[in-house]
């Protein structure tokens, strides 16, 4: 088990501040309604120490991409960034060097520039969302994209696309294009350059650019999986997982998500309990140590965010409290 830096997110303070609650039988109420989940499957936390360890060779688990998949169905970027950056601060911190190369981090494809296209459903209950596996493309002749409409013949069901255009200015994929992907099961698109149509668009499509000029079809070009490709300022290689929804898209292995899964389910879980407690009429910052954290920080001392060790004297609300 490695020590974690003191560094560490919010949210990962807050989640193991929660499992280390020393909660006697009265506080039964609020344990069981704020964050049973957490108690019940957190098994990466020492509960010898109040401490927070992580073990990142532990929680890897062989599974196949299928069920990898499966379970990130009911997953958001946010948690998943979240247990990204505990394996992150675990691996980084270790006293262990081997440790450094145990965890490979999840990436995200640049914010700034890599930007969900589609106008239809993007708003939907639950929000859009894209997951697949990755087949990379790389155009060796801008503005020409012959190589990208061969790529269709090599797409699978649950494939996901992803184009780097070389640098093109005219669009690579349209209404048109997207309608094929999503007939032959993929599950999405994503160009590092311009795609058009984002009013038409069948499937999920992220883009750097947007542009109603298309380009020509004349070059043969790159075939599909040929080499691992530069997408969103990141590196996309044939065969990794593609997580996009309505925050961001994010690219790692098998390894590296399953390293991560199990971190990132408990952290939805801690959230919705901890959303039903303020529903409830408890306030976040009354859950927490912050006014302590905050007054400590003003004065150059160190702090971390963390749950109350008095939380089980909370009393909460018999009704939801409505804010106008």
């Amino acid at each position: 088990m490695q020590r974690v830096s003191r560094r560490a997110s919010m949210i990962g303070r807050i989640f193991i501040s929660a499992i280390h609650q020393r909660c006697s039988p009265s506080s039964s109420f609020v344990c069981n309604r704020l964050f049973p989940a957490a108690f019940s499957h957190y098994r990466l936390l020492s509960t010898a120490t109040k401490d927070m360890h992580i073990d990142i060779k532990q929680n890897i688990t062989t599974y196949h991409t299928d069920d990898i998949i499966k379970r990130l169905q009911s997953l958001s970027s946010g948690p998943l960034c979240d247990a990204d950056k505990i394996h992150r601060s675990v691996a980084l911190n270790s006293d262990d060097a081997n440790n450094i190369e145990t965890y490979t981090e999840i990436g995200l494809m640049c914010p700034n520039t890599m930007k969900l296209r589609n106008t239809i459903n993007k708003n939907k209950e639950g929000g859009l969302k894209m997951i697949g596996i990755a087949r990379t493309l790389q155009m060796n002749r801008p503005n020409d994209f012959l190589s990208v409409l061969q790529a269709l013949d090599d797409i699978n069901s649950g494939d996901l696309l992803v184009v780097n255009t070389g640098g093109s200015t005219r669009a690579v994929a349209g209404s048109l294009f997207t309608t094929e992907l999503a007939n032959r099961g993929g599950k999405g698109l994503i160009v590092d350059g311009p795609v058009r149509d984002v009013n038409e668009l069948a499937c999920p499509v992220y883009s750097t650019l947007v542009s109603p000029y298309a380009g020509t079809v004349q070059h043969i070009g790159e075939s599909i999986d040929s080499a691992p490709i530069i997408c969103g300022k990141i590196t996309v290689n044939p065969g990794d997982i593609i997580f996009g929804d309505s925050d961001g898209v994010l690219v790692g292995s098998a390894q590296s998500f399953t390293s991560i899964l199990h971190d990132a389910e408990n952290i939805v879980a801690v959230e919705k309990q901890l959303i039903e407690g303020m529903k409830m009429g408890v306030s976040l910052h009354k859950m927490t140590n912050f006014e302590q954290h905050v007054s400590l920080r003003k004065e150059g001392k160190e702090s971390k965010l963390e749950f109350r060790d008095d939380l089980h004297t909370i009393k909460f609300d018999a009704e939801p409290v409505h804010y106008d």
